[in-house]
Formats: C-alpha cells, sequence, structure tokens
C-alpha cells in the first residue's frame, strides 16, 4: 500500500496505478485461491472483500474491478479445467475418483468426489491469538 502511495505522489497515470494493483496486490491474494478458497470460512471472505473494496474506494482499483469471489472463481475454473481435459496433466493423479448420479437434475462443473473439509491442520482463532500473545 505504502508503495502504491509512493507511485501515486510520483504521478503515475490512473490507468497503470490500477494495472500495478492488480499485478501485485491483487495478484499475491490471489496467487494460490485455487486451493485454499473452499475452506475459508464467510468472515475470511467478508474480510477480503472489504480490503478490495477498500482499494477501489481509495483509488488503486478501478471501481468495475470484479469482486474478490469473482476473481476466485476466474483463478480456479482454468486450473481445474487444465487439470480434467488434459489426461497427461500431473496432478490429474490426485483428484478424488468420479462420482456416479443415478440423478441428472443439472449439469455440474465436475463429477468429483468433493474432499471432506480438515480443520484439523487449521489454526483456530483464539490458539492463534495465544501464539501472538506469547511471542
Amino acid at each position: 500500500m505504502v508503495a502504491l502511495l509512493l507511485l501515486r505522489s510520483h504521478g503515475l497515470p490512473v490507468k497503470q496505478l490500477h494495472e500495478v494493483t492488480r499485478m501485485t496486490i491483487i495478484a499475491s491474494l490471489m496467487y494460490t485461491s485455487p486451493s485454499w478458497w473452499g475452506y475459508t470460512l464467510a468472515r475470511d471472505r467478508d474480510r477480503m472483500t472489504r480490503f478490495v473494496n477498500r482499494m477501489k474506494k481509495r483509488g488503486y482499483l478501478p471501481p468495475d474491478a470484479p469482486a474478490v469471489e469473482t476473481m476466485a472463481e476466474e483463478a480456479y475454473t482454468p486450473l481445474f479445467r487444465a487439470v480434467i481435459n488434459n489426461r497427461t496433466q500431473v496432478l490429474r493423479k490426485h483428484l478424488p475418483p468420479a462420482r456416479e448420479s443415478k440423478y441428472g437434475l443439472r449439469s455440474r462443473p465436475h463429477e468429483y468426489v468433493p474432499p471432506v473439509k480438515d480443520e484439523q491442520n487449521f489454526l483456530s482463532r483464539s490458539l492463534y491469538k495465544t501464539c501472538i500473545v506469547l511471542r
């Protein structure tokens, strides 16, 4: 944020400022989103939404920039499609087995069994706060 403020104060045009913000802040925010997006809580998604809205309000992003959910979907879909459609993709072996459905109510983006959510590997909020206080 400080670097963006410095770029703006040195006269970087608005269009280029939006591009720099998208290539730095938004790219780092969405870099690994395909792997962790499904495990986020509503409050975490809300915090990211507020952050992006604050970037829009301050002029670092255009007012018509996509929402966080849209950006996460845009990052997730091409990766997942590449793994599904390419039989030689190295990540393909990590896909769960295909699910067989007897119903055809609506089309799904994929036919794989979703993994069980595992909270064991994530720090709880109270444990995280305790670790910070002990430092």
